[in-house]
This record gives structure tokens, C-alpha cells and sequence, in this order.
């Protein structure tokens, strides 16, 4: 029999699966742990216990499914909202926003089916969301009880200008032949433009007729000439059976009008037309479209024409415009060669063309609606380089659309295309890959169903309407929104539920994926991550609600290679959604808890209190508690949350024996200014299967574990002992005055536990008191067999 001490300096390496234990030469074996469970792994290699789950309020409606999402306008700003079957309410620091003594509150069109597939993204004071079921959406803040929900036009803000005359001034000698100039105007304000001028002539006719032919001839019946002229720009809409041309804009190929017939039964004019494509001038070959059915429009598109030689000296056309509201300029355009070129901006309401020269590489925004019905809206959102990003229709699964740069809603684009035009395009893939998130790194990075994929400029610095798109890995994402942890990208696998990074490699030239969960995939086998939180600080954690119920915690350093994992639960108690933000010097975990209480089951929304290095008496460390502070009193009533419940509670730093909730109330045994009262949480420490310095690493022999040192830092309530039904308590007092709780140690502490052969040779440590607890190291003083 060999007497042999071990010493575990960290607890860096979280906990591992039981598959791991054989992995010995691994460097995480020598860190990790069987269990850590309630107890959170910093960074640097201690393991502490978290900090408890103080009750904010019951969810509005609470037999349903409620979720919590951030809002962070600055580190000082920053809210909870809960979002939650029609409606939205709002939490922070702990409380909730009321008016009028009332939880301060905005309607919301989502049903409790839609919640868990709302995606949602902020800028400043504005949270888009998105559903496939809804209209893109955006909830605004105005003020602390001001918040406003309303579907985003996706067209400019500002209103096409209107009253568009154009008049003629010829030479005032031997003017030449005049010719006609067709032209229209835009209002602009910042990076904002507006569709151009509406038709101010009769313009417009209602389609009688579309043959099927190539090309295919366009009828209408009129008492009037509506003025059409060949090569004028028309939009057609509305029109029923050959709906492949609606939507669309065409340059009138040719153009005939019969005039109506007289006598005492007059008849309406023919309009007879054929139309041809934009960009290549092909004239519009229907005849595989679908049979036209009724109904249609044909509009002109331009505001005014005139006729006049511009080439003449002095000649020149006047063009005004009615003032348009916001607008800070005015953009001309002219036409020529079937596109309106822009001619000139001016900050007036009229503008002067004395031949100028249209640019054709500068041409009027067109609109398109892409999002106007079911089937078409956008299941994801984003924003990259000054763009508002969207995909994922049920239609158009593959799909990505961006603003139009600086804009937030327009969705316009030119022909030809500009570097600040919209942007869309469609994955082209082998599998379907429905995009699931769009994340802004260093690249715009898309994830979707079945691959990884980097979307870059096809040339130049800037993403235009000229884009790249690589794949990068064939991993697949979840639905959970990822997170993004310094230059790192983290998100659920498709498959498996387990957490992959993702980040820039130099060396690959491009991006990598690595599988977080490796060393723990017992936490994730049979199930799956419903939401992901990111918390900066003070111990850098993602944290992960698994349908199982569990919270989960990785410790995530990616530049220091750490990664460790622990698993937190709840008495009585199911984590369903979570959320962090930053409050003070911390970044603080929300979550709805769906816990059984004396009504049923019911919803909260509670808030870990922050887990901040404390010798002193302020720490809260129970679930589903509350916080008495103010004159001594020895009766803590308004507990009717926890009605039945067998409380754990802290007065005036001392471990107060446990009651049972009754009335909503608790008495204690003495007076007490603070106290702390939930439910207790048990926080459990397992080692890993002892290896050590021998033949075969000491495996195949029984080991004997007799006693314990722990190193611990600012803690109290130390159990410990081969198994959990074996636990010995360390004598928690010394010198203390009478009367007074017992002191924080930080300090190596030894303790004698039961003596128990084993193959494992594990230590078992539990802490249930509302204290706090950090162990920095653990020795081991054990015999081992021959």
C-alpha cells in the first residue's frame, strides 16, 4: 500500500463527459471535473459558486411560454424585454417598468407559437424583429414608458415629387427641328431617394387584353389618346392570368392609337402596344406566359415632356416641381436611350436643361416590394457595413436582401447598378440551405441550415451589389441566435445540439469551425439549445438553455484556449429563455424559469445576481428570492411566490435555519436589516477518477482517500467526502465574537473525510448554504492499493 498526496491547481477544464476519463494524456483531464454543477469555472482555474436567481415578476400571461430579450442602447442604458404572446413589458436593474403604477406595456401580433421563432437584431433605440408569419416589424423606444411596434415600409421615406411640368424655351432664331425630351425628379435627403416623379399626364390605361405571342401586343380601349410614345417607360401591374409581367418596367416598343368612333353610340379608342425589356431592348415575347385573365395597368413612368432642339443656341427646357417634405435636394434625370440619366441636383423646385448630357450610369431608383405578403417575409436579420440585411422567406429560403447603403428600409436599385444600390442574391448550394442568421464579423457571415458561408465583395474593399459568397464549412446551424465572443463566432450545430466556434484562420484563408462541446457531450446528446447569452464580465460566459431545462455555462477565453463547461438547475424550477446585459460592472443573466409553484405551473422572470470576489454579507445566493433591507424586523412578509416552499435564508450574513412559507410570510428567530430569503441552491464539486505517478497511471489499483486539503478564497458552508450521502462539514467557527456569524476564510482548510476504497478515488464537494464559496486548489491525502 502506497501513501501519496495529489494536487489539482486549477478547474479550468469544466466539466467532462465520462467517456473522457480514460484520456489521460489530455491536458483537460488534469483540469477538469466529473460534475460541476451550480458552480461557475473562472478563467484563471478556480470554480465558484454562481450567485442566486432573484424573482423580478411573474410573466403577464404566466401558463405560457414568455421569452426575454436584450436591449443595450449603452452600458449605462440597458433594458429586459419581455416579449411575450401579444405583448412586450420591460425590466432593469432587477424591476420592472411601470406607469401608473402598472407594468408599463405595448401590443404585439405574435402568438405564443410564433415567440420561440422571432429573430431579432437592435441599433440604437430600434429592435427589428422578423417572423416568417409577420411583417418585418420594429419596436422603438421614444422614452422610458414611449415605446411604439410598427411594420417597416420598405420603400423611401420621402414621397416621389409631384406637379412635374416641363416647358420649352426654343432659340429665338431659325429655331432647328425640335424633338421630344421626357423627364423626371427625385427627392433626396442624406443617403435617401425617392421613387421618381408620378406621371402627370393621362398616362396610365387598363389593359383589355395581352396575347400570347411574340411579341406579345398589349391592348387597352380609351376616348382619349393617352399620350404614349414609343420608347416612353411604362410599369406594369395588377394583371390577372399572365401575372409574369406584372411587377415589371418595359420601354413601349411600338405604339398605335385608333381613334374612338363617332355617332350616336360612340366607342372608345383602341390602344394597341408592344413593350421590350429595359437593359437589352428584346422586345417581350409572351407566348410562354400564362393566358391572360383580366384587368391590368399600364403606366407611364416620368413626370413631364416637352419638345424643343436643345442643340440650338439659347434653347433650353424648364423643369419644376412641387416641394416635397424632408427632402434637402432634388435629383434630375432625362431620358435617353430608354433609361433616365441624371442630368443635374439642385436644392430648388426647378431646373434648368440646356443640353445637358444624361448619365446613364446614374439612373432613378426603382422600388420592388419583396416582403409585402405571407410566404414573403424574412425569417432572419442583421445589419453589415451600414445595411439593414434580411433572408429567409418561406418562399425564398436562400434568399438575402440588404438596404441600399446609410438606409435602413430602401430597398431600392438602378439599372445599371450602383456601389450603394440594394443588395440580393441567392445561395447557390448543393444542399438546401435555408439562411438562418446573419452575423457581422470582419465578413458578413451567413449561417444556414446545412453550411457556413462568407460573403465577400467580388472586388474592392466594400460589399456591393457585386458580392462573393464562399462556403466555408458544411456544419449547418441551429436556431438558436449565435454570439459573437471577440473575434469568435459561436452558434448550435443543426445537428447534435452541440456549440461550434467559428473564426478566421490565416493559414486556412479563411473560416474555421471547432466543436466547443467535444470534451462534454453529455450535456448536449438527446437534446437541443433553445437560446444562446454572451456576459462579458465578470467571468466571460456563454450561456445556453437546453430543452432539457438546464442552464448552461461555458467559460470561454478563446485566446488563453479556454473552455470550460458547468450545468446549472433550479429547485422546482425549468429555464426556458435568457438574455444578459449589462448592469454596472457586470454583464447579468435574465431568464424565464417556468417553475411549480401552489397555482401550477407558472412563468418568471428572474435575475442572477452577479458573482463578484465578496468577504461580506451582501451576496445573494438563493433562487426564486427576494432581498429585505431597512430596520431590524422579525417578520418577512409578501413571499406569496414562494407560498409552501422550505426557504434557505441569510440575516445580517448568518445562515438563519430554514421555514416554510406560509400566509406569504416567515419569522425569524431574532431581528434582522437584511435578509435574504429563496430557495436553496446546491452547488456540487465531483473530481475526476484519480491518476497519478505510477505504472499504468495508478489505474487497476483501489485507492483510499482519507483526507482533504482545500485552498479556498472569501467562503463558508464547506462540505466533503467520497460520495454526496458521505459529506463532513468543516467547523465553520473559531474566534468569533458570540453572537456575531462566522468569518469568510481564505485560506487552505484541511478536512478528515469517511475513509472509502474505491476504483476512482473521487472527492465529492457540496455547498448548499446562501454563502459564498470559491475553491482555488485541492489536495488529496489518499492510500492506494498494490
Amino acid at each position: 500500500m502506497t501513501d501519496l498526496r495529489t494536487y489539482a491547481r486549477s478547474f479550468a477544464g469544466g466539466e467532462v463527459t465520462p467517456e473522457f476519463f480514460g484520456r489521460i494524456d489530455d491536458v483537460k483531464n488534469q483540469t477538469g471535473l466529473r460534475t460541476c454543477r451550480n458552480f461557475i469555472v473562472k478563467p484563471h482555474g478556480p470554480a465558484t459558486n454562481r450567485g442566486g436567481l432573484m424573482m423580478v415578476r411573474k410573466v403577464k400571461n404566466p401558463a405560457v411560454k414568455t421569452r426575454v430579450i436584450p436591449f443595450v442602447f449603452a452600458t449605462d442604458q440597458s433594458l429586459v424585454i419581455e416579449l411575450g404572446a401579444g405583448y412586450f413589458r420591460f425590466h432593469t436593474q432587477g424591476g420592472t417598468i411601470l406607469s401608473g403604477g402598472v407594468p408599463y406595456e405595448v401590443a404585439n401580433p405574435y402568438a405564443e407559437s410564433d415567440l420561440a421563432g422571432v429573430k431579432f437584431v437592435q441599433s440604437n433605440d430600434v429592435v427589428t424583429l422578423v417572423h416568417p408569419n409577420h411583417p418585418p416589424a420594429e419596436l422603438k423606444r421614444l422614452g422610458t414608458t414611449n415605446w411604439t411596434y410598427s411594420t417597416i415600409s420598405f420603400a423611401s421615406p420621402l414621397a416621389p415629387p409631384t406637379g412635374v411640368a416641363a416647358t420649352a424655351t426654343p432659340a429665338t432664331t431659325t429655331p432647328g427641328t425640335p424633338t421630344l425630351q421626357s423627364y423626371t425628379v427625385t427627392a433626396v435627403s442624406g443617403q435617401d431617394e425617392s421613387a421618381p416623379a408620378a406621371n402627370s399626364l393621362s398616362g396610365s390605361v387598363t389593359l383589355t387584353g395581352i396575347t400570347k405571342a411574340n411579341p406579345g401586343v398589349f391592348s387597352a380601349t380609351s376616348f382619349t389618346d393617352p399620350g404614349f410614345t414609343v420608347g416612353d417607360k411604362v410599369y406594369v401591374s395588377g394583371v390577372g392570368g399572365m401575372s409574369e409581367v406584372n411587377g415589371n418596367y418595359y420601354l413601349i416598343n411600338s405604339y398605335s392609337f385608333t381613334p374612338p368612333g363617332g355617332g350616336e353610340f360612340p366607342t372608345p379608342g383602341i390602344v394597341s402596344m408592344t413593350l421590350k425589356d429595359v437593359s437589352t431592348g428584346t422586345p417581350l415575347n409572351t407566348s410562354s406566359f400564362s393566358t391572360y385573365s383580366g384587368g391590368g395597368t399600364v403606366a407611364l413612368v416620368g413626370a413631364a415632356r416637352c419638345s424643343n432642339n436643345l442643340f440650338d443656341t439659347g434653347a433650353y427646357n424648364t423643369i419644376s416641381w412641387a416641394a416635397v417634405t424632408g427632402a434637402k435636394r432634388y435629383n434630375v434625370y432625362k431620358l435617353s436611350n430608354g433609361l433616365y440619366g441624371f442630368i443635374g441636383q439642385t436644392e430648388n423646385l426647378s431646373f434648368t436643361d440646356d443640353n445637358i448630357a444624361a448619365d446613364l450610369s446614374r439612373t432613378p431608383p426603382i422600388s420592388e416590394t419583396f416582403f409585402g405578403s405571407a410566404n414573403n417575409y424574412p425569417s432572419t436579420v442583421g445589419y453589415f457595413e451600414q445595411r439593414r440585411c434580411f433572408a429567409n422567406s418561406d418562399m425564398q429560403p436562400a434568399n438575402f436582401w440588404a438596404t441600399r447603403s446609410g438606409t435602413e428600409s430602401n430597398l431600392s436599385y438602378s439599372i445599371p447598378t450602383r456601389d450603394d444600390d440594394s443588395i440580393r442574391f441567392r445561395i447557390a448550394a448543393r444542399e438546401r440551405s435555408a439562411i438562418r442568421h446573419i452575423v457581422p464579423m470582419a465578413d458578413l457571415i451567413l449561417l444556414s441550415e446545412s453550411a457556413e458561408w462568407r460573403v465577400t465583395p467580388a472586388s474592392g474593399e466594400v460589399l456591393t451589389p457585386d458580392v462573393s459568397v464562399r462556403a466555408q464549412s458544411f456544419i449547418g446551424a441551429g436556431a438558436a441566435q449565435p454570439v459573437i465572443v471577440n473575434n469568435n463566432l459561436l452558434f448550435s450545430a443543426a445537428r447534435g445540439g452541440h456549440i461550434r466556434e467559428l473564426a478566421f484562420n490565416w493559414q486556412a484563408g479563411g473560416y474555421i469551425t471547432g466543436d466547443t462541446s467535444l470534451r462534454a457531450p453529455h450535456l448536449f446528446d438527446g437534446a437541443a439549445v433553445l437560446e444562446l447569452a454572451y456576459a462579458k464580465a465578470p467571468v466571460p460566459t456563454v450561456w445556453a438553455v437546453s430543452t432539457t431545462g438546464k442552464l448552461l455555462g461555458l467559460t470561454y477565453v478563446p485566446e488563453q484556449e479556454v473552455g470550460a463547461w458547468h450545468r446549472h438547475d433550479t429547485t422546482d424550477g425549468a429555464f426556458e429563455s435568457i438574455c444578459a446585459v449589462p448592469e454596472g460592472d457586470a454583464d447579468v443573466l435574465y431568464a424565464v424559469v417556468a417553475r411549480t409553484t401552489s397555482l401550477g405551473t407558472e412563468r418568471f422572470v428572474e435575475r442572477m445576481a452577479p458573482r463578484q470576489s465578496t468577504d461580506d454579507a451582501t451576496g445573494f445566493f438563493v433562487d426564486f428570492g427576494a432581498t429585505y433591507s431597512g430596520a431590524p424586523v422579525d417578520e418577512i412578509s409578501g413571499l406569496d411566490w414562494l407560498e409552501g416552499k422550505t426557504v434557505a435564508i441569510l440575516t445580517d450574513g448568518a445562515v438563519h435555519p430554514k421555514r416554510t412559507v406560509v400566509g406569504g410570510a416567515i419569522s425569524l428567530d431574532i431581528p434582522a436589516s437584511l435578509v435574504h430569503v429563496g430557495l436553496e441552491i446546491e452547488a456540487d464539486i465531483e473530481t475526476l477518477p484519480l491518476a497519478f505517478e505510477a505504472q499504468g497511471y495508478g489505474q487497476g489499483r483501489p485507492k483510499n482517500v482519507s483526507e482533504v486539503w482545500l485552498r479556498v478564497f472569501a467562503s463558508r458552508g464547506i462540505f466533503a467526502g467520497p460520495s454526496f450521502d458521505k459529506l463532513t462539514e468543516h467547523k465553520p467557527r473559531t474566534t468569533e465574537v458570540y453572537g456575531a456569524p462566522p468569518n469568510f476564510i481564505t485560506d487552505e482548510i484541511r478536512l478528515a473525510i469517511t475513509p472509502t476504497w474505491s476504483n476512482d478515488g473521487k472527492v465529492c464537494l457540496r455547498h448548499s448554504d446562501p454563502l459564498p464559496f470559491t475553491l482555488v486548489s485541492m489536495t488529496l491525502g489518499l492510500s492506494a492499493g498494490g
